[in-house]
């Protein structure tokens, strides 16, 4: 934790870095306050006075709530909180597998904040090894033990998880009132369900959301956003698809196996929605997380490219990607072009593939971008612009088709060793 760090009310998650202090041989966050949650599910309320006595003498308790999940969203909360992709259903309602430490949604929530934080690398239960507030672990280890069922406890273990997961289950307002009020929910019971659950009542509740529990942006037809959407659809880039997708409530495509498409309500409307996300090969793997870290604010509420990626972007999107270039694609390239000095350049410019291409070329070798197979079959490859496009080599040579494998088997058996030898190092 970082004297005189980034407020709590102002984090996001792209501006959480971590330091080494070697002395106490650690990481520290650049964060004001080090906050975390701690939810007892159900089957361990029995021993909750335990666990809040344990809390009181270990940290600062901002907040102690009983909170009630509504029966009909229970699956589809247990879901959204743990990552898991809650499929879009046209005809009827989500009727997944209910997570049996959930219980019946009825548990009780906890907010501490941690007064001499520090952070080490540890290995979750789901194997990932990621900076975590060991104290806040240990403690959950430990309530966790105190119950017969497993996992019957959850914490968030850092700054991340605790603002992506605690903006769900209190919702945006009352997360906001609860970082401007240390005791704003101390007692008392909340009847909800997780934050957009029933859908979002405006694009400036849901963008306020993910800017608390995703790193993305909108890559383009934003120019109208929060206030309406004029496009069709809604085109992210985030570095995580399933987290943005949880966070914002997205039913993806589970069924056709396309997580990275699906649809959101706002304001009553279902608007589809792509997830591009870093290494899907969508732009280069390196692009991706270039844009996500150069990304900027837009009307004070969602975050968008940089001009220049945005410029870059969109023209490797309307020449790479279509088929044929939108009216207002030509448009709003020539406005950007003017906007970072590219006065030559106007609409007719997209008519020439192969003059598109090489000055694609030239902006994507100078930051060592390349060409990759986008791992969405249904993106459209225009050959003539991507053939004079620097080119990913492909991570391991394709396999042989099986005519191919058995032919080599056949002449193994056939030819002589020396021949075969020779055949392969005809130098030699």
């Amino acid at each position: 934790m970082a004297p005189g760090g980034i407020p709590a009310q102002r984090y996001e998650l792209h501006k959480l870095h971590y330091a080494y202090d070697p002395r106490q041989r650690c990481f520290r966050h650049n964060l004001a306050r080090d906050l975390h949650c701690f939810v007892v599910w159900e089957d361990a309320l029995p021993v909750c006075d335990r666990i809040r006595s344990v809390l009181a003498d270990q940290y600062a308790i901002r907040c102690d709530v009983r909170i009630r999940w509504s029966p009909e969203r229970l699956v589809e909360n247990s879901y959204r909180l743990y990552n898991r992709a809650v499929p879009w259903l046209e005809d009827r309602e989500f009727d997944g597998v209910p997570d049996e430490k959930i219980g019946n949604g009825h548990f009780q929530f906890f907010v501490v904040e941690d007064r001499e934080p520090r952070y080490v690398y540890d290995q979750s239960v789901s194997q990932c090894v990621e900076l975590v507030n060991p104290k806040v672990v240990e403690h959950k280890r430990l309530f966790r033990s105190w119950v017969p069922a497993p996992f019957r406890v959850h914490s968030s273990g850092n700054a991340e998880e605790f603002f992506a997961q605690t903006v769900l289950i209190l919702g945006l307002r009352k997360l906001e009132m609860l970082l401007g009020d240390a005791e704003a929910f101390v007692g008392g019971e909340l009847t909800q369900d997780l934050e957009g659950s029933a859908g979002w009542d405006s694009y400036e509740q849901l963008f306020q959301t993910l800017n608390y529990g995703a790193d993305y942006l909108v890559l383009r037809n934003f120019e109208s956003l929060p206030r309406l959407l004029e496009d069709a659809d809604v085109d992210f880039l985030a570095r995580s698809c399933q987290r943005l997708a949880s966070v914002a409530n997205v039913r993806q495509l589970v069924y056709s196996g396309r997580l990275y498409k699906g649809k959101l309500s706002v304001a009553g409307q279902l608007i589809p929605v792509d997830i591009r996300h870093v290494k899907d090969g969508y732009y280069d793997d390196n692009w991706e997380a270039d844009m996500l870290r150069r990304k900027t604010l837009h009307n004070g509420c969602l975050y968008v490219p940089r001009t220049d990626d945005y410029f870059f972007s969109l023209l490797y999107h309307a020449k790479v990607q279509k088929s044929s270039v939108k009216p207002i694609y030509r448009e709003r390239l020539e406005t950007l072009a003017r906007q970072i000095g590219l006065d030559w350049w106007t609409r007719e410019s997209l008519d020439d593939d192969e003059a598109c291409g090489r000055f694609l070329a030239g902006y994507m070798k100078n930051l060592g971008y390349e060409y990759d197979v986008p791992r969405d079959p249904d993106v459209y490859k225009n050959p003539g612009v991507i053939a004079n496009l620097p080119q990913a080599p492909l991570a391991t040579p394709p396999a042989d088709p099986r005519w191919a494998r058995a032919a080599k088997t056949f002449l193994k058996t056939v030819l002589p060793y020396r021949l075969i030898r020779l055949l392969r190092n005809p130098e030699k």
